[in-house]
């Protein structure tokens, strides 16, 4: 008995160990196959994160943008004052025009504009920076 037992089991043994095989063989393709493709999702993610780092690196930083933005502020304070004395000397030399013609008028001569070249390119006493 035990050996006709044996004899029918052995086969149907043997059929489940190959089909276990089998099943094994599949588990481990399947298991390759995802590990390829999460070592090329891996490399691509990598590749990705390195070329975004080269391009925040051409990125423009805050404290960059906020030094540049106070350069610009010196210079347009720096033009702003050389524009204020330009404008200042302009009226300066408005008033002493003024003032020459006024006292051209006083002594009813003709006005002559070399005499104002003159008086504009003398220094007074109050302008002179010694």
């Amino acid at each position: 008995m035990l050996s006709l037992q044996a004899s029918y089991a052995a086969p149907l043994i043997l059929l489940a160990q190959n089909r276990q095989a089998d099943r094994d063989r599949l588990g481990m393709d399947e298991d390759r196959r995802r590990a390829a493709m999460q070592k090329a999702d891996t490399e691509y993610l990598s590749r990705e994160i390195a070329a975004l780092r080269i391009a925040l690196g051409e990125v423009a930083t805050r404290d960059f943008v906020r030094s540049e933005l106070a350069r610009l502020l010196e210079e347009l304070d720096e033009s702003a004052n050389r524009r204020q004395k330009v404008e200042r000397k302009e009226q300066r030399k408005a008033a002493k025009r003024a003032a020459a013609h006024a006292e051209a008028d006083a002594f009813d001569e003709p006005y002559d504009d070399e005499l104002d070249d003159d008086l504009l390119h003398k220094e007074s006493p109050r302008t002179s920076r010694g």
